[in-house]
């Protein structure tokens, strides 16, 4: 992720022993293999064009609970403590067992949006920190460090809900809406919805997340986090369904540029839903990828035919800075 210093934010995976993972409190019978993966966030400075000076750090490995075994680091109730992840919720049996699959930056709040796939959440974490207090639980801006300042998607994650609250389904790309575009300042999300009510499909939800003037959240008691609802929501159960990577993106004049990316279909629609350009991704393709079915390949619903998979679709203006002296024209059929 660009951020406006010109510095990258990037997600990276820190691969850690046995031991230590034990350590942290995880519980051994959930460890599959002689290692376990914690997220960690890098700020990397440019020095060059193939190098770059990490000049803050954030790690998941800082901000965990969990209630398996009191000898351990990091033991608590989970329930207590939101700002605080889990260790044991997630048994799933590889080394990453989390999954960040997006990062997303929003300078007038100085935070970082990240996405934790598995925990089907979406997670916000104070960027104004050093690297110092983001490994702690107090300072930045917030007096809360590196823990959680906002969650959401799945409040059964941290015990204030039950599995049918649940409305986050293995989730992509969601992102603060930037500002100049409708609905700037609220997150969109590609709801990729598998193992939703029995039933996949994938939706496009946006959100109005309860933020307050100075970048704090706003939660009632032991509520879950808010919103209660959509703010608005795209749904297709019977064409549109991707199992993993996909996105979104708001464009100027209101409408969705919607990705189903393992589909190869990308289309725009209005607030209404309307579908008003629509494209199947080609390149790459094969005779056989040509006249296969990919949603039905991929285990969704039945339908046209589909286009080669892609992670994700940006609409970029004709007057994109980066296309300036360049010839704009389609390549050769």
């Amino acid at each position: 992720e660009a951020m406006p210093n010109g510095n990258v934010l990037c997600i990276v995976w820190e691969s850690y022993v046995r031991t230590v993972a034990e350590q942290a409190g995880r519980n051994p019978a959930l460890l599959v293999g002689d290692v376990l993966w914690f997220e960690a966030i890098f700020e990397l400075k440019p020095t060059g064009l193939n190098s770059a000076e990490i000049v803050w750090k954030w790690s998941l490995r800082d901000h965990l609970i969990q209630e398996w075994d009191k000898s351990k680091d990091n033991f608590g109730d989970p329930a207590e403590h939101p700002e605080l992840l889990d260790i044991n919720f997630i048994n799933r049996p590889v080394a990453d067992w989390v999954h960040m699959n997006s990062i997303d930056y929003n300078p007038q709040h100085d935070q970082i949006l990240l996405c934790g796939r598995t925990f089907d959440e979406i997670w916000v974490i104070d960027h104004s920190t050093t690297t110092a207090e983001a490994a702690s639980h107090s300072g930045g801006r917030h007096g809360k460090g590196g823990d959680l300042l906002y969650r959401w998607g799945n409040p059964f994650a941290y015990f204030a809900g039950t599995p049918f609250d649940q409305v986050l389904f293995g989730q992509h790309d969601p992102h603060w809406i930037p500002p100049g575009l409708p609905g700037a300042g609220n997150i969109l999300i590609f709801n990729n919805g598998s193992d939703r009510d029995q039933r996949a499909f994938s939706t496009v939800d946006e959100i109005v997340p309860p933020v307050n003037a100075n970048g704090s959240y706003h939660r009632d008691g032991n509520a879950p986090f808010g919103p209660e609802k959509f703010h608005w929501t795209y749904k297709d159960a019977a064409n549109l369904y991707s199992p993993r990577v996909s996105g979104a993106q708001r464009m100027p004049n209101g409408n969705t540029l919607i990705c189903s990316g393992e589909t190869g279909h990308v289309f725009e629609v209005t607030p209404t839903g309307e579908v008003v350009w629509d494209l199947w991704n080609k390149l790459g393709a094969t005779e056989e990828a040509s006249t296969t079915n990919k949603s039905t390949a991929a285990g969704g619903p039945p339908g046209r035919l589909g286009g080669v998979a892609m992670f994700r679709a940006t609409r970029y203006p004709p007057d994109y800075p980066a296309f300036r002296g360049r010839e704009l024209k389609p390549l050769d059929q």
